[in-house]
């Protein structure tokens, strides 16, 4: 006798339960199998599945078979046999693919009403609104993973991020609302929000280039829309006014002219044609352009230490590990550069993707050849130790100051100025007496 216990919690069974079973781990179907599978279903029982109507549904189930075949049974009910992609649609609340892409190409342009009509018309059709967050997430997660890998985006993979995060958290809200659409209107708007901010490495990088003398960057504006212009209608035409008749004037007298004399006319000779023949243009030599003259070779170890001082210079947080490096080595298109072990660390910041583009871009400028950088980190190396601070000065001793011996007050008494004035006017001297 056999007993099978499943459970979807197993870390808590105890250990003299799992100590005596085997353990199997049921995993979800791939998508691909699944819809493999109902097109063998659908081609045993003489049922006409289109191809796009068998992906949505194996999509649907996510990863459970059963699933899949109950639907499968729901529209054979529903639509007979012959089913097709838009059924599939129709009867489960699926959303297209197309309608998915459009809406984050959407909010990616900042059309903020061609995004909150997305919604809208799914609402209106019946779509389940969870499902398309969902999936809305997933179409955003698969653009996340494509520009990881070298592939393009029309966002920053840091905005792709934020988007992921804040439509995964709208979609574990929309779960105990009773207003999916409000719930989902309110995420797109801030989602617009959200790509109009700007990020800590922008405000770093404009930081750093300003100490450098460099003007800030524009920022892009996103593409506003512009209202149609109405037609003006032509101008009237004027009216044209017939014209007016003329006043009938009077008979005139006839007048009677005498005959003009005949007056001599003067014969001038004509002058002879003369001509001129220009001479042909000289067509001036093309000369040859000067041969450039190939470029010296750059030294890969200078080219590095010009690199690492430039950028430890320009920003000390991000790159003045830098200085630390060795070159060690340039061949098969990588310069390699060795630093101590204790600064691996540093290497895996998150400025360090576009640093790397940078430095290869500034390499491409020197050494005139597409080079990858490459840090090897070496325990064997050391940072450089900090320079010993001057020890200070020992306070100098101060010579003892020697004090003259007090002077005698009747001293000081007789050689007063004032004292010696008075005996000179009254002429008289001064007697002390002797106790």
């Amino acid at each position: 006798m056999k007993f099978i216990f499943a459970t979807t919690e197993a870390q808590k069974v105890p250990a003299t339960i799992t100590s005596r079973c085997q353990r199997f781990d049921l995993r979800r179907i791939p998508a691909h199998l699944i819809k493999k599978h109902l097109l063998f279903i659908a081609e045993n029982e003489k049922i006409q599945l289109d191809g796009e109507a068998a992906d949505a549904i194996a999509r649907g189930a996510e990863g459970g078979l059963r699933d899949a075949e109950s639907m499968l049974d729901q529209m054979v009910a529903f639509c007979g046999n012959h089913i097709r992609a838009g059924d599939v649609m129709d009867v489960f609340g699926f959303t297209p693919h197309e309608v998915v892409v459009s809406l984050a190409d959407s909010l990616f342009v900042g059309n903020a009403s061609a995004a909150l009509d997305t919604v809208a018309a799914q609402s209106n059709l019946g779509k389940d609104l969870s499902r398309l967050t969902a999936e809305l997430v997933s179409h955003l997660r698969d653009l996340l993973v494509s520009q990881a890998t070298g592939g393009e985006c029309a966002i920053s993979q840091g905005k792709l991020l934020d988007l992921v995060d804040h439509f995964s958290a709208a979609e574990s809200a929309m779960k105990w609302v009773a207003d999916k659409k409000l719930q989902l209107d309110v995420a797109v708007i801030k989602a617009l929000h959200l790509l109009d901010e700007t990020s800590l490495t922008d405000v770093i990088e404009t930081l750093t280039g300003l100490c450098n003398g460099e003007p800030p960057a524009p920022r892009s504006d996103r593409p506003a829309k512009v209202a149609p212009i109405a037609a003006t209608p032509p101008p009237a035409p004027a009216p044209v006014l017939p014209p007016s008749p003329a006043p009938e004037s009077a008979p005139a007298a006839p007048v009677v002219s005498a005959p003009a004399e005949p007056q001599p006319v003067l014969e001038i000779p004509k002058p002879s044609p003369t001509v001129v023949r220009t001479p042909p243009p000289v067509v001036p030599k093309a000369t040859p352009a000067p041969t450039p003259e190939p470029a010296a070779p750059v030294d890969a170890a200078l080219c590095w230490e010009r690199i690492a001082a430039e950028f430890s210079k320009n920003s000390v947080i991000r790159f003045g590990w830098f200085r630390e490096g060795v070159f060690d080595r340039l061949e098969g298109g990588r310069l390699i550069v060795r630093f101590p072990a204790v600064l691996q660390e540093a290497s895996s910041s998150m400025f360090m993707e576009k640093g790397i583009k940078d430095i290869e871009a500034r390499l491409l400028q020197d050494l005139c050849q597409p080079t990858k950088i490459v840090f090897e980190f070496d325990e064997a190396l050391h940072t450089a130790a900090p320079e010993p601070e001057p020890e200070p000065e020992a306070p100098k001793v101060a010579e003892p100051v020697v004090e003259a011996p007090p002077m005698d007050p009747m001293e000081e008494f007789l050689h007063d100025p004032l004292i010696e004035k008075a005996l000179e006017i009254f002429k008289g001297t001064l007697q002390t007496q002797k106790t």
